[in-house]
Parts: C-alpha cells; structure tokens; sequence
C-alpha cells in the first residue's frame, strides 16, 4: 500500500517538473490542431481540337473589307482536307477530320456529345443563302460517368467524308468548301451543358492535276511540268453576279473544269510557250513555296477569302481567279477566266526572265513604280492570247479594250490617260503595248503573227530584268530609264517600223489622233493605207480634241503635258477666207528649257451631215513635223489648200523624262495666218 503511494506521488512530481520546465519551449511549438483547408483547384476547361490525320493545314485570311462571320479566324491555320482529285474520291486518311473533346465534366448520369458539320455558304444553286446551308455529318456518342477516374472525360468523332451524301428521300454530291461545327454537351435529361461552334474551321477543296505537254524549254525540265486546279463548288461559279442564268449548276462544276477549263488553260500554255517564241528556264518555279516548283498552280476563288494565296479582286500572279460573277462583259465564263489566266500566266513568263537574268522576281521593282511594264504587257497578253474574245463587238468591253479606251479618254469612258504619267494609270498603258505588237510584226501581209509582234515585248522584258539600264529593284525613276530600255529593245527587234523610243512615241501619237477620223481604224490589217491601229469593228473609242479657231490677227493657246511622253490634240477650224494664206505655228516652252515637245499638223476634212453627224477624214495627210530644240520649234505652211481640207490637227507629244520637276510640261501655241 505504502509502495502503491508513493509511486504515484513520485509520477506527480514528475509531471509537474515536465510542464514548468520549458516555458517557451511550449510558445514555439504549439500542440498541434487541425489542417486548414486548401482551395479546390480549378477545373480545366473543355477543349475542341480540328485536325486531319495528314496533319495538313492552310491558313484563312480574309480581306479587310470582307466581313465574315468569324473575326477570330483571321490568320488561324486550319486543318485542310481534299475530298476529290481529277474527279476520284482521293485516298481516306486526305478526307478524314477527326474532332478531339477534352476535359468534359460528366454528371452522375452520364452526357451526350453532339457534333454538326455544315457547309460555310448556303447553296449557290439556291441562291446562297445562309439559311440553306448543307449539313454533312451529325452525329451524337454516349459519354458514361466514370466515379473512380480521377481524370476528366475525353472522345474524338472521326469523320470520313464520302463522295456521295444520302438523306432519307435523295443522294446527293458531297459538297466542298469552308465548313463550320457545333459540338454540343447535353445531359440524359437534353439540359445543354456545353456549346461550342467555329466558322471557316476546315477546309475541304477538289483538286484537278494533270500532266502539261513539253513545250520550249531552255534546258531540260526546266518548264512547268503539271497543272494543278483548286477549288470549292459552293461559291457560285457564274459569268455575271446580276443574272444567276449565268450560273453554273453546282453538280456540273467538276465537269465544267474537267471538260472546259483544263483544255483551255493548257491550250494557252502551250501558246504562250511555243506559239509566242518564250521558252521556260530552270530558275523559274512555282510562286506557292509549299508546292512542287515545276507545278503551274491555280486557285478558283471567292472575291475577299484568300485561298492558297493572296484574294484576287479578279486575279493574283500565284495564279488566284475569281469566279464568283465579275465577268459580266464576256459571252461566257471560259472567256473570262482565260481573259484572267493569260495575264497572270504572262505575270509567270515575266518572273521566269526575271529570275533567269540575274534579277530576283519582284516583276514591279522597287514601290511597284514599273507596272507600267508588269501589267500593261500581262493586258496585252490578253488581247493576244484572245485575239477573238477581246475584240469581239458587245455592249460591254473586255478587258484589254476597256483598258486602251481608258487610256485614249472620251465621254462615257473613265479616266484619260494621255496626259498622265504611266506610273498612274500601269495596265492602261497597254495600249502602248498593243500598238508595238502590232507595228513590230504582229500584224503583217494580212495575217496575224503573234511570235514576231511579241518578240520586241520579250527584248523590253529582257532588257528590263537583266538591270544593265537600270535596277528596278533599287529606283522608281521610271520615266528616265524607259526610253534607255525601249531604245535598246527596239533596237533588237528588225521588224520594228522604228529604232528608238521617240519615234516609237510620235508614231503612237499619230495612231490614236487617226481614231477620230473615219478611214483612221484599220478595217483588215494594213488597210486603208496609212491608218493606226488593227480596229475592224470599231471598238477603239474616238479620242477628244480640243477645237479653235483662229482668225485675223495671232491666236495665242496655252497648254501643258505635266507628264512625260503626254499627248494633247488639237484642231484649227479654219476660215474660207484663210484659202492660200500662209499659217506659221510657233511653240514655246514656258517652263524650261528642258522640256521637249514634237508637233504633227495634218491637213483634215471636217463635215457635217443636216442631221448632225460629223465626219472627219484625212485627204491631204502630213503637212508639217518639227521637235523642238532649246524649247522652241516653228512649223511654217505657205499656202493652205481648203480646197482639200477645212482643218489642221495638232498632235502635240511631250519627249522629256523630266516629269517629277515642279510646274514642267507648260508650253504656247502662237498661231498666224498671213
């Protein structure tokens, strides 16, 4: 009992000891309570991922001034399926989309996953509608709640698009285009959970490739060697976006090109090659750098979506062609896309020399300053590559005359470019070109000779691209440099009526004044004798001339041509009383000096029928011709025969380059009959 005692008194002490000990032992390390609570870690947000099994992609961009329903796709890389090649479903995995969900949340009772994929347009056939787009794939999967995984749920759809579409009443062609999904996540009682969609998400385009023939080449291999067609049937292929029976049936599409285009693109091909003596070089290769360089590709589009390339607002050198209804002007739409494709085929012939002399592509050099080159030779491709279609008679001009009339200027046509520089108005100057073509052996003997009238554009593209006259890729001085370059062209083509710029230029003036006279058009080529351009139906518009009428006494007429190589036209109505007199024509520089002119006067015949109709023709020809020196030239007739004509035609040509000089190109026109 004693022993019992006194151990637990000694066990007392103990414990007293124990707790007085270490006092601030006892602060520091407190007892130690519940963990507090940590915060819930947020969950991962469900996710939908595109993608094709080739991994293949393309990138969607959209014009500035497009607007299109999905803002945030603007420079995204989007997965890129091909549905059709040369007409044939193409192997599986290219026409394959698998759609990966990641990191749905599942109830207890489980969700369904719902994905529908529609065309980007509506319809064409129906008239394009949103509201009509098409459906190709729904489908809806079961996703099963899992309470001992850890991890969200996943599922990928797999989609392999046929050729065909069946529905419950019709089979139908699968149609191609830009696509938009909807994924949807509903629970077992149809309570949506999540929604997800995406315009312009994928692309699935058809592919023509067919093999190009051998034409002229440089060295073996060297020229294209395959052309490649893209395109999506659900833009309206049409001629005129105003008359939808212009409209090609979106099933007829894939025979349109198999039947129509290829031949007429690879007709052309071979024309612009063989035909017009320019062969291909093993520099050039295909301006899609993501494809085969010896393949001539071209895209079919929509205006405002870029699409394997920049958006053409009708064409693009990569080649891009719109087709969706700005050819409104040509029969059909054949002749307005290959109006399109020898020009931009032509921008490839210029890349081709570019590269093979020296230069490095940039076919417009340095601020696009020599698109008086680039484009105003790919018009006359045109003209020449259609020889039929661009100077056919209809209500409305294609597209080399609608540029030449431009240039001339006259009521109802825009602009007017003989008196702007060739840098403002490139594709206009066309009708330069054309007028070389046909004076440099074009046209000859009654026939057309396109390998002789092209060869001078060949030597001016050579001339211009080896940089030994100038580097367009370092100067925009293009005035000074063009008569250098034409001057060594011309020189180079023995069929050229002319050796050097200048007299090229007063010939080219002389041509477009005798538009305004009736026997002034070439009705086949060659006659009448001494008219100006190859023009059998009429189509050239009558350029305007500025009309005076001088009297007693000198008659003073202030002009100018601010631009180099400009041209004015003038005519003096003269009196009977002016019959036998002398005119002496007196033209002074007001600006410099250096400013040079050339003046024609021609002796005209001006009538006028009772019910108003002019006529003017030209029985007395070339009466005086003079360039003037240190600013100034006289022209002098001694005695004027009104007998043969009634009027005297100007035709005034500014030849200096000095056109970026403020207040240059003023001149007088002191005008006395004695």
């Amino acid at each position: 009992m004693r022993t019992a005692l006194l151990l637990n008194l000694i066990l007392i002490v103990s414990l007293l000891q124990g707790n007085l000990s270490s006092p601030a032992q006892s602060a520091i390390e407190p007892a130690p309570g519940p963990r507090a609570a940590q915060p819930a870690a947020e969950p991962r947000p469900m996710t939908v991922t595109l993608k094709s099994p080739t991994e293949a992609t393309i990138t969607f961009r959209a014009e500035h001034s497009k607007e299109v329903s999905a803002p945030q796709a603007e420079g995204k890389e989007i997965p890129h399926l091909v549905l059709n090649r040369n007409g044939v479903p193409t192997p599986g995995f290219e026409r394959t989309l698998i759609v990966s969900l990641e990191n749905i949340e599942v109830p207890p009772t489980g969700a369904y996953a719902k994905l529908v994929i529609e065309t980007q347009h509506g319809d064409p056939d129906l008239g394009g509608s949103r509201t009509n787009r098409i459906q190709v794939w729904e489908d809806t999967m079961f996703i099963p709640y899992s309470a001992g995984s850890q991890e969200l749920a996943s599922l990928d759809f797999q989609v392999v698009f046929q050729r065909t579409l069946e529905t419950l009443h019709t089979k139908f062609r699968t149609p191609t285009d830009y696509f938009t999904y909807r994924v949807q996540i509903t629970d077992t009682k149809g309570n949506v959970l999540k929604e997800f969609s995406d315009d312009y998400a994928f692309l699935m385009e058809n592919q023509w490739r067919v093999p190009l023939p051998d034409v002229l080449e440089a060295t073996p291999g060297a020229a294209p060697k395959e052309l490649v067609i893209y395109y999506y049937d659900m833009i309206p292929f049409q001629t005129d976006l105003r008359d939808p029976f212009t409209q090609i049936a979106r099933l007829d599409v894939e025979r349109y090109i198999q039947a129509e285009l290829v031949p007429a693109m690879v007709a052309a091909f071979i024309t612009q090659t063989n035909e017009w003596g320019l062969p291909w070089y093993e520099e050039w290769s295909n301006a899609r750098p993501d494809e085969d360089p010896k393949a001539l590709s071209v895209a079919l589009v929509e205006h405002g979506i870029w699409y394997h390339g920049t958006a053409p607002s009708l064409g693009h050198a990569m080649i891009s062609i719109r087709v969706d209804g700005s050819f409104g002007e040509y029969s059909d739409l054949t002749d307005g896309i290959m109006s399109v494709f020898h020009h931009e085929l032509f921008h490839n012939q210029q890349r081709n020399i570019s590269f093979h002399f020296g230069s490095n592509g940039n076919i417009s050099g340095q601020e696009e300053a020599w698109k008086v080159f680039s484009e105003g030779t790919a018009v006359l491709a045109s003209s020449v590559g259609q020889p039929r279609v661009q100077f056919e008679p209809t209500a409305g001009m294609r597209s080399y005359l609608k540029r030449a009339n431009a240039f001339i200027g006259s009521d109802g046509v825009f602009g007017g470019g003989l008196n702007k520089s060739y840098k403002e108005l490139p594709y206009q100057t066309s009708l330069y070109w054309r007028f070389l073509y046909e004076n440099c052996g074009g046209l000859n003997h009654g026939f057309e000779n396109p390998a002789a009238g092209m060869l001078v554009v060949r030597n001016v593209l050579e001339t211009l691209y080896k940089g030994e006259t100038v580097n367009i890729n370092q100067s925009a001085d293009v005035a000074s440099a063009l008569p250098h370059i034409l001057d060594k062209a011309l020189q180079d083509t023995p069929a050229c009526a002319f050796q050097t710029y200048e007299a090229s230029l007063v010939e080219f003036a002389r041509a477009i004044y005798r538009l305004r006279l009736e026997d002034g058009r070439c009705l086949t080529y060659g006659f009448p004798a001494g008219c100006g351009f190859h023009d059998p139906n009429n189509l050239y518009t009558a350029p305007h001339a500025d009309v005076f009428s001088p009297g007693e006494g000198p008659m003073l007429i202030n002009g100018s041509i601010s631009s180099s190589y400009g041209i004015d036209l003038l005519e003096l109505a003269l009196d009977p009383s002016a019959d036998g007199k002398s005119i002496k024509i007196i033209l002074r520089g007001t600006s410099t000096a250096q400013d040079v002119f050339h003046v024609d006067v021609q002796g005209i015949r001006f009538e006028e029928s009772e019910t108003g109709i002019e006529r003017l023709s030209s029985p007395a020809g070339m009466l005086a011709s003079a360039r003037s020196e240190n600013g100034q030239l006289v022209l002098e007739i001694p005695s004027l025969d009104l007998a043969s004509y009634n009027r005297l035609a100007l035709t005034i040509v500014r030849l200096d380059p000095y056109e970026n000089r403020n207040d240059s190109g003023h001149y007088a026109l002191q005008v006395q009959i004695e």
